[in-house]
């Protein structure tokens, strides 16, 4: 009789299969999770993508707003209007008698002031004895007797013609119908008010302007092409305590406005006076 087990002689044993166990079937399930989801699941990765591109694209929205709302703000006007055509003679300074009288008012703290100081430097500059020029400075009565001697303060004092003032508590400039840092009065001996406007053609912003170009033109040729240009600054009783830090009258500390004052009174001829320039 034949014995089966003599048919598996010399036949290589298979090993038999192991079952595995319900805690190894869940350890296999878990390490092989990850690359089943990317595959079977592609919608999981569209999510992500879309996610990312639309922060990315809020990002750029939120960049370009704030962007738009700064130019819109540099390039907009302050409200300024004055019912006053002539000068108030009870003023604390009176009128040049041979020739006009420049009127500025400034917040010593207002940061956009630093560019009508700069194009105040300029016209002077261009303008030498051919106009008087004032800055009024607000300050609180409650403040203390150097609280409007800032960096603006000092770079007016530099100007060749200019004379600062200190407006306690705002009487002066309530007196010449002035709301805006920066706002100018041109007044001729006669006491008519011939300019009012801004020097500066956007907020914060130096450079060539209709309002100091057509004080220019005025100084030098009688011809003013425009009598009122729009001004671009803070409310003078705006509480700018901290924009421009305090400078004690000793500093050393020298500006680039003030550099720019004497760049510009020594590259002008005090015989011939500065190329005349074409009004827009």
């Amino acid at each position: 009789m034949l014995n089966p087990r003599s048919f598996n002689r010399g036949v290589p044993q298979q090993p038999a299969q192991q079952v595995p166990t319900d805690d190894q079937a869940r350890i296999v399930t878990a390490a092989s999770w990850p690359h089943e989801t990317t595959a079977t699941n592609p919608a999981r990765s569209i999510v992500r993508h879309v996610s990312i591109c639309i922060a990315v694209v809020l990002w750029m929205l939120g960049i370009g707003a704030g962007f738009a709302s700064s130019v819109v703000y540099e390039i907009t006007p302050s409200k300024s209007a004055t019912d006053h055509d002539r000068f108030p003679f009870d003023s604390q300074f009176t009128l040049a008698s041979d020739r006009p009288t420049l009127v500025m008012f400034v917040h010593p703290r207002c940061p956009c002031s630093r560019a009508s100081m700069n194009e105040l430097a300029v016209l002077m500059t261009h303008c030498q004895g051919r106009v008087a020029s004032h800055v009024l400075f607000f300050q609180p009565a409650s403040a203390s007797a150097d609280w409007a001697q800032t960096d603006l303060w000092h770079a007016a004092t530099r100007i060749p013609g200019v004379t600062p003032r200190v407006d306690i508590e705002g009487e002066a400039h309530r007196r010449f119908g002035a709301r805006v840092s920066g706002e100018v009065f041109v007044y001729l001996p006669s006491g008519e008010l011939k300019f009012h406007g801004g020097i500066t053609a956007s907020r914060g912003h130096a450079g060539d302007n209709a309002g100091r170009l057509a004080l220019e033109s005025l100084m030098w040729n009688h011809q003013l092409p425009s009598d009122t240009i729009p001004v671009f600054g803070c409310d003078l009783q705006s509480p700018l305590t901290s924009l421009i830090p305090h400078r004690q009258s000793g500093s050393n500390t020298r500006t680039g406005l003030l550099e720019l004052v004497q760049g510009q009174l020594s590259t002008v001829s005090p015989t011939t006076g500065p190329i005349r320039r074409a009004i827009p």
